[in-house]
Formats: C-alpha cells, structure tokens, sequence
C-alpha cells in the first residue's frame, strides 16, 4: 500500500502508518506512566487517566477521518470499529465519574 504503481497506493497511507506507530509508542508510554502513577497512588492519576482515554477516543475518531479520505468509498463505521469506540468509552463512563466523586478514591490517591 505504501508502494507507487500498485493498485492500493495512495500518497497519504505512509505518512498515516508512520503517525500510528508514532501516536502508539506515545500512548504505550503514557500508560506504562499512568500504571506508575496508579501504583504509587499519585494524585495526579485521575486527572491522567481521562486524559489518555479521551486521547485515545479522540485519536481513533481523526485516524477514522484520516482513513476515510484515503479510502472514501469505503464504510468506516463497521460494526468492529463501533465496537473498539464503545470499548473505549466504557470504562471512561464508568470508571472518569468514579475517580473524581468517589470519596474511596480521593483517599486511595493522596500523594
């Protein structure tokens, strides 16, 4: 796909791949930082835990958009992909109002 004068070629699908594995790698570390902060029972893990998920949600909606223009006649929103959103916003719905009502939680992250 990434090879001029073949059939799925497109411009825009190197730059995408490369902005993935990049977006990625930053998302695998900002985890691996929010399981420190989880773990030593930050202050700050709440507040970093909404801001990775929504990262995430928002970054698969653009790399849909993305996505989208490379492939126009394309369906986007399949069943898997609702799928992966609807798994990404469980547990922000769940667990975001948790984190910053719970009294349980404001007493577990008070460093």
């Amino acid at each position: 796909i990434t090879t001029p004068g073949t059939t799925a070629y497109h411009p825009l699908w190197s730059s995408l791949i490369i902005g993935e594995i990049l977006v990625n790698t930053l998302l695998i570390i900002a985890s691996c930082y929010l399981i420190a902060l989880f773990f030593t029972k930050k202050k700050s893990f709440p507040k970093w835990y909404i801001g990775i998920c929504l990262s995430n949600l928002l970054l698969i909606l653009f790399d849909l958009f993305l996505v989208q223009i490379i492939l126009p006649n394309e369906p986007i929103f399949d069943s898997a992909t609702i799928k992966m959103i609807l798994t990404i916003l469980f547990p922000l719905v769940i667990w975001g109002p948790y984190l910053f009502l719970s009294k349980r939680a404001k007493a577990t992250f008070i460093m």
